[in-house]
Order: C-alpha cells, then sequence, then structure tokens
C-alpha cells in the first residue's frame, strides 16, 4: 500500500468514496474542489492506494486564530468499506501528523460525528483524545 497526495486522476475514486462516507457529490464537484484546495498551502490531501485503486483519503488544514496557537485539523478521512481495519486509516493518519510536523504544527485536531461510533474507538488508539463535546451549526447564505 502507497500513501502520497492526490492527483487529479484520483478524481473520481475520491468521488465514488466520500459517497460511500455518505457525502454525496459528483466528480465535477470534486475536481473543482481538488482544484482549488491544491493550490492553498495550508492544505494538503493524500490517498492511500491498494490493490490498483483509491481505496482511502484524508484531507489535512493548517489553522491560525487568534485564541490558540495553530494546528493541524483533519478535514475529513475515509477508508473504503472493505478495506476498515486493515491499517489503511493509521497509514492516512500518521502521513497526516508528519505534514503537520513537517510545517511547524504540533498539535492535531479532528471531529467525529455521533453517527460514526466505530471512530470513537479508532482515534484513541492513535493516541488522540476527547477533548470537548459540541454542537455543530450551520447557516445557508445562498439557497442551492
Amino acid at each position: 500500500m502507497l500513501v502520497r497526495r492526490m492527483e487529479p486522476r484520483d478524481v473520481e475514486h475520491v468521488t465514488a468514496l466520500c459517497e460511500q462516507f455518505g457525502y454525496p457529490a459528483s466528480d465535477e464537484d470534486v475536481r473543482q474542489r481538488f482544484d482549488y484546495l491544491q493550490q492553498l498551502i495550508e492544505h494538503q490531501i493524500f490517498v492511500a492506494e491498494g490493490h490498483d485503486a483509491v481505496i482511502g483519503w484524508l484531507h489535512v488544514h493548517g489553522i491560525h486564530t487568534l485564541s490558540s496557537p495553530p494546528y493541524v485539523e483533519i478535514r475529513g478521512i475515509v477508508v473504503a468499506h472493505q478495506y476498515r481495519r486493515q491499517g489503511v486509516g493509521r497509514l492516512l493518519m500518521t502521513e497526516a501528523e508528519l505534514w503537520a510536523l513537517e510545517n511547524r504544527y504540533e498539535v492535531v485536531r479532528l471531529r467525529s460525528g455521533t453517527q460514526r461510533p466505530e471512530s470513537h474507538n479508532f482515534y484513541p488508539k492513535l493516541g488522540y483524545v476527547q477533548t470537548k463535546t459540541q454542537l455543530h451549526y450551520q447557516k445557508a447564505l445562498r439557497e442551492s
């Protein structure tokens, strides 16, 4: 298995994984988002490649705020159902942590929805600790 930076040729596989994770999008949506994000130095997207296909991806984002020292946030991580519990997620998280250290970040944060109880066991095994529980609010500024 290989973990590497996402490339344009990975869009279809990444789109399928987004859908599998419950975030439906078109190839064009993902392509546009990827094209934009790859231009931003505070963002990086990694893919795990195995069995001649992309079987997982992770999006990491450097955050700078007035209220806390800089940190990295995992914005998304998905592993194909049939490859879970085989070390793919661990490899992606390790790559994100290395990226964080290379870019002088000392803390990695992530959010995990209550509807994903399997991940609530995964992250502590990697040394992550739950630091708070919160509500998430959203307001659409334009109608779709």
